[in-house]
């Protein structure tokens, strides 16, 4: 992992911009806030009333699940006695004004850090039981960190799907390190069950489009695998089921009585009325093709896991996988119904559920060609990431052609979106070489550049940069901080560098 620490630290480095914790707190405008206003809501003792707090979608609850707040919940309670501390109002009211600065908010932005850190590491862990070392590595820093995946933390940290990606790479840990069906064998299965359970009700109150994966993973890791296997693998799914159940019902259902509209009811909305079939398919070519976000451009690497998974081996894991892959149809159809990107970088609907599925054919592919003699596999692969890696930095680097807008997009939905995205990624560099220097060096090296303006009085810029019009300590600490993360958890999982056995899956202890 200390190579992916490094890795982690580097986007970290690139992609995080300290003004945007000065302007915002790293939080954004709509779903971010409902977020937060769950996690203060249960920190400063309101849930399930969010009379006292901020947000700007629902009525008298946030519109948005609450899965990924309760994650967060134990960094910004550690968080919120700097605020209680120093006498913040935020304590008392959450507003407009008060949540941006507030450590609070940044305790749910070390938690996406957190969490990131250990999806890449139950990756990591996982592959390590099938391939070698370097291949995982490998697999991982292109997969996870230069396919736009870091904007998510580093970028708009107060968001779902950094804590969905560590749910969904948890369970594919448990697929690569024990089997399919393992969890239905052995002892201590109440355990598991309800265990298993938790995390599949939590899987489900963080992304609602993803409820079919949610319901999909206990299949996948419990069974039935075999015909004589079905009646007790089915008595034991249905606990799991049944303690997916409590906290969909106490976190979800129970405030929906409350006056929560729901995500549910705007999807009935957008998605209300099928399409003709040429509809459906232009939309599935443009999903990868097009010229705004085509994850063939972006995410080239999904692309190659998804082609690789078809060359493997015939055994449960594929089988396993091939069931997975047929619930991300779903999200397919959502996005090619909603004819837009969801208003972010990328199509984050499709990027965070394939990724867990798809790094293992990817690592599997990798490993094959670095046995192979004369390999020139690693030349390719490098320089197919240096396109995802230009266009992850050059987002959001200017407010004209490298960002989001408002407008119509394909199929007539309204929204954020940049219809020639990958087009402006490519000819930014010798159109506009000055805009292209600038958007790729916003972050920490014009950061620390301004650092030590302000120390040293030595100014390295040729040009005035206002992001930072005064020096500000919070500033600093805060974003040292985020850098310290990765190599503070590297530290503390140092034993497991190496990673698992290479060759096979270990024998689950309970079944020997």
């Amino acid at each position: 992992m200390k190579w992916i620490s490094l890795w982690i630290v580097l986007c970290a480095f690139m992609v995080l911009r300290p003004y945007g914790i000065e302007e915002r707190g790293l939080c954004y405008t709509g779903d971010d806030q409902s977020y937060f206003a769950h996690a203060t809501a249960i920190v400063f003792g309101q849930f399930p009333s969010y009379d006292k707090e901020y947000f700007t979608m629902g009525d008298k609850v946030p519109d948005h699940p609450i899965g990924c707040s309760l994650m967060a919940v134990p960094f910004v309670y550690v968080f919120s006695w700097i605020d209680r501390w120093t006498g913040a109002p935020v304590v008392a009211q959450r507003t407009k004004s008060n949540v941006s600065s507030s450590w609070s908010m940044f305790g749910f932005v070390a938690a996406t850090s957190f969490y990131f850190w250990f999806a890449c590491f139950f990756l990591f862990l996982g592959l390590r039981y099938h391939v070698s070392y370097r291949a995982a590595v490998w697999a991982v820093i292109l997969m996870v960190l230069l396919q736009g995946v870091p904007l998510y933390v580093y970028r708009r940290p107060i968001f779902s799907h950094t804590y969905w990606l560590f749910l969904h790479s948890l369970m594919t840990y448990f697929l690569l390190r024990f089997g399919p069906g393992a969890f239905g064998r052995g002892r201590n299965f109440f355990w598991k069950m309800t265990g298993l359970g938790g995390l599949a009700g939590l899987m489900l109150l963080t992304r609602h489009n993803n409820a079919a994966i949610a319901l999909m993973w206990p299949v996948v890791l419990v069974g039935p695998f075999s015909l004589d296997q079905v009646k007790t693998a089915w008595s034991k799914l249905s606990m799991v089921y049944a303690t997916m159940l409590v906290p969909v019902f106490l976190l979800y259902v129970f405030p929906f009585h409350l006056g929560h509209v729901s995500g549910l009811a705007v999807a009935e909305e957008r998605f209300a009325g099928l399409q003709p079939m040429g509809y459906y398919i232009h939309r599935i070519f443009h999903i990868f093709f097009g010229i705004d976000w085509g994850l063939v451009y972006l995410q080239p690497f999904l692309i190659i896991g998804l082609a690789g998974f078809f060359f493997l081996k015939a055994d449960q894991i594929k089988r396993a996988l091939f069931l997975m892959l047929l619930m991300i149809v779903i999200n397919v159809l959502i996005v090619a119904q909603w004819g837009t990107q969801a208003s972010y970088y990328g199509y984050r609907y499709l990027v965070f559920v394939m990724i867990p599925l798809l790094i293992y054919p990817l690592a599997r592919g990798i490993d094959f060609w670095q046995q192979r003699p004369a390999n020139r596999g690693g030349i390719l692969l490098a320089a197919l990431a240096v396109f995802p890696a230009l266009a992850m930095l050059l987002f959001e680097g200017n407010p004209t052609n490298l960002t989001l807008t408002p407008i119509a997009q394909d199929g007539g939905q309204s929204g954020w979106g940049n219809s020639t995205y990958v087009w402006e990624v490519f000819r930014t560099p010798w159109q506009s070489p000055v805009v292209f220097l600038t958007a790729l060096l916003k972050g920490g090296p014009l950061y620390w550049i301004y650092i030590i303006k302000e120390f040293v009085h030595v100014n390295l810029l040729p040009f005035a940069f206002p992001k930072y019009a005064a020096f500000q300590w919070t500033t600093l600490v805060r974003t040292v901080f985020l850098y310290l993360i990765p190599v503070a958890l590297l530290g503390i999982f140092w034993k497991y560098e190496k990673g698992g056995v290479t060759g096979t899956a270990v024998e689950d202890p309970d079944r020997r």
